[in-house]
């Protein structure tokens, strides 16, 4: 290697390009050895040089290139320089995720193994060397020995295994490799506050080194990429009380996607280890935390590390629960839980505090429950005055919050244990919750006289029996029993809404339809009918619209259900909204055949709406069936704009239409939905069609105000808040601010439904 003048008078590095000769061969002249010296002192490696010019041997075969490197061996996450005799080769790795290798010959330790690296050069046999990835730690005598599983420590279960009862106990996978992560092997980052404990024990005193297998969840500001996560931002540690310094442990994100399971492994170490107990206590600080696997602990002592699974608390069981269903805004919810003690366990009024019990909602949508209230009640839960009992309710506060994490751009509500539903994110629909149930316990330093026995401190655990029934659906007991009807082969379910005053009032009454959203397909309508508050529309602030002196006393109401949802092509998908649905025949004649089950029902005064996936299906309907409805409701609605064509606009131009939907509604962007259809309409000509767009969706069905998913708009029509049109159909604003009139009044949605008819 020369050190030559370049075109600027600096000097550069230039390499000899002859093949090396062999040990005991070597033509490098004695008057040149000092120069060569220098090269290897200044690269920091054994440097390969030759004299001469690269060539083919006369011979017709190819020199093989031969490869020299710093060492042999790399450690996860260094790297070592391969240099071959040859200039600018391709150089290869056998096994990337062992070790990578890159066009200057730099080698980085991926994973501990082996790889083959190889040189290839046309003219030349490929060279090839074998590289070994360690660990750093084995180099220097610490060895692995133990892992410590956070799964363990947060999914608890009585055999210290990852399950519950319902899908049963397995051993805890550990993703020793990182990269194989999978549901149910690993925590998942958990929101701010979040709390992971782990309790081990270790048989000797040690120094050790923590091995954090971990995953960024840090997005990038597009949101297309993993972000770097610095975990002193995100997270504290302690061990035994004493905070851990973390300063310089970095997750490095994936900066071609967004990927939550690049588990790496960061190191913490010199942490000193006394024989004994120890807790490892994690806090989230930060918005949100990493995605935590495991710890891996790293002893140069040769010892064990033993986790600790507390053993399940045993209690007795002294009763039955019966939960009760009502509808609210965010869907259904639990705010009384009523226990049954059974014949001659009585209980006194006066030993029912609120401070007696520590209440659990059980299950994945459970959580801790504060108790507002415990009283004597009746077998349909209802307080009653009597001294003594064996019945009790705990009615319990609704905590449903939002929460909207910048980082990623989004926002959702958690329900602090009240929601019964679970949404299930292979079919795309909720259920009843399986494993929802309660856990009722005595509170520290309480005690409770049931019959002739004391129970105290804890160790009292009310269950449900395999015959008890576990929920009472009160939100539903004035609607119909589930019914279904079959035509063109499809099978739709429903429920209805009627009272006596409809069937006494000798009148004929209106009907007002619902079709629930995506998520409340199904074959039971009760979820169609929660899943969106639905049965406020058979409540008075509604019902009082379609009552009139010496005429008819309110409106039917039918909530009908597909097995599927609405915009279905016949494979369960509908391309976003741009194809029609395979249930639009069936649905009709489903209203049809209601019709001839109550005969009273006006004709003329039916009224269609829904909201997301129903609002599809309702313009599905009114643009196929455009005089069968005398007014449409369409609520965030998802109806392809493809498919509402110049000649459908013409035919419901005329039809009275009332458009609902929040302007930071990033499900079904009303960009591209609703208000194409709102302005197509209205330059088509019509009159009364009107568009309520809101800033954002609020309520306070929970006793405070709560903002919910911009998608969530039902909830302003559900609770009879939608008043306002646009002032200007060509510049649509949020909020609307003009008034809806009928002659000189201002009405809201339901008010001015009440008054449409078919002409």
């Amino acid at each position: 290697m020369l050190f030559l003048p370049d075109d600027s008078g600096r000097k550069t590095l230039q390499f000899c390009k002859k093949p090396l000769k062999r040990k005991g061969n070597n033509c490098m002249k004695k008057s040149k050895f000092a120069l060569m010296s220098l090269a290897v002192l200044m690269l920091g490696s054994p440097v390969l040089t030759s004299c001469g010019p690269e060539k083919t041997s006369n011979s017709g075969t190819t020199e093989a290139i031969t490869i020299q490197a710093s060492s042999e061996t790399v450690f996860i996450g260094k790297t070592i320089t391969l240099i071959a005799s040859v200039s600018s080769p391709i150089w290869e790795s056998s096994k990337t995720d062992v070790a990578t290798i890159d066009d200057k010959g730099v080698v980085t330790g991926v994973a501990v193994g082996t790889t083959v690296i190889k040189a290839k050069k046309a003219g030349y046999k490929a060279g090839t060397v074998t590289i070994t990835v360690k660990n750093e730690d084995e180099a220097s005598g610490i060895e692995l020995r133990s892992t410590l599983e956070y799964e363990k420590a947060t999914h608890f279960s009585t055999t210290g295994q990852w399950g519950n009862p319902f899908t049963g106990y397995k051993d805890t996978p550990v993703m020793t490799d990182y990269k194989t992560a999978s549901n149910g092997g690993y925590i998942g980052n958990m929101a701010k506050g979040g709390i992971e404990t782990i309790k081990f024990n270790a048989a000797t005193s040690s120094k050790v080194n923590f091995g954090f297998v971990l995953a960024s969840t840090a997005t990038n500001a597009a949101y297309s990429a993993m972000a770097d996560m610095t975990l002193s931002s995100v997270l504290t540690m302690t061990l035994d009380g004493t905070a851990l310094d973390l300063t310089g442990l970095v997750l490095p994100g994936d900066t071609t996607k967004i990927n939550y399971y690049n588990f790496v492994e960061v190191k913490l170490k010199d942490v000193t280890l006394t024989a004994g107990e120890h807790t490892l206590v994690t806090t989230i600080t930060g918005t949100s935390g990493p995605n935590m696997d495991c710890i891996n602990v790293y002893s140069s002592t040769k010892t064990t590390y033993t986790q600790t699974v507390e053993a399940a608390p045993t209690y007795a069981s002294i009763g039955t629960f019966t939960y009760f269903v009502e509808g609210y805004e965010w869907g259904p919810g639990v705010k009384k839980v009523m226990v049954d003690l059974g014949t001659g366990n009585t209980i006194i009024k006066t030993a029912l505090t609120n401070d007696l019990f520590s209440v659990t909602a059980t299950g994945a949508s459970g959580g801790a429950r504060e108790v507002t209230s415990i009283y004597l009640c009746d077998t349909d839960g209802k307080q009653v005055a009597d001294a003594t009992g064996t019945r009790f309710a705990i009615e319990m506060k609704l905590d449903v919050k939002y929460v909207y994490m910048e980082e990623y751009h989004f926002g959702y509500n958690t329900y602090g244990g009240c929601d019964p539903f679970s949404y299930n994110q292979t079919t795309g629909v909720n259920t009843w919750a399986a494993d929802y149930g309660f856990e009722i316990k005595l509170a520290v330093g309480k005690s409770l006289t049931v019959g002739t026995h004391e129970y105290k401190d804890k160790d009292l655990c009310v269950i449900k029996t395999a015959s008890a029934t576990p929920k009472i659906i009160n939100a539903t007991k004035n609607w119909s029993e589930a019914k279904t009807f079959t035509s063109n082969e499809k099978t739709l379910s429903y429920k209805s809404y009627s009272n006596q005053g409809m069937k006494d009032d000798n009148k004929s009454n209106p009907l007002i339809i619902w079709l629930h959203g995506a998520g409340e397909g199904g074959t039971d309508p009760d979820i169609a009918i929660l899943g969106n508050d639905v049965t406020n529309l058979g409540e008075d602030a509604i019902q009082n619209y379609f009552k009139k002196d010496g005429a008819e006393q309110g409106a039917y109401v039918l909530a009908v259900q597909t097995p599927t949802m609405w915009m279905d092509k016949g494979d369960g998908t509908n391309g976003d909204g741009s194809l029609h649905s395979i249930y639009t025949e069936s649905l009709k004649a489903t209203i049809n055949h209601y019709l001839t089950e109550n005969t009273d029902i006006d004709a003329s005064r039916i009224y269609i709406g829904g909201c997301s996936n129903g609002g599809y299906m309702t313009m599905e309907m009114i643009t196929t069936y455009p005089t069968a409805f005398a007014a449409a409701y369409p609520v965030c609605e998802a109806f392809g704009d493809n498919l509402l064509t110049d000649e459908l606009v013409t035919s419901i131009k005329n039809l009275p239409i009332w458009f609902v939907a929040s302007a930071d509604d990033t499900t079904v962007l009303p960009s591209n939905f609703v208000i194409k259809a709102y302005q197509k309409l209205k330059a088509a000509g019509s009159t009364d069609c009107h568009f309520s767009y809101f800033e954002n969706v609020k309520g306070n069905d929970s006793g405070s105000e709560v903002q919910y998913m911009g998608h969530w708009s039902w909830i302003y029509a559900l609770s009879n808040r939608v008043s306002k049109d646009q002032a200007d159909y060509t510049k649509i604003a949020a909020p609307s601010t003009a008034d809806v009139k009928i002659g000189e009044k201002s009405v809201g949605l339901w008010e001015w439904m009440a008054n449409k008819k078919v002409a």
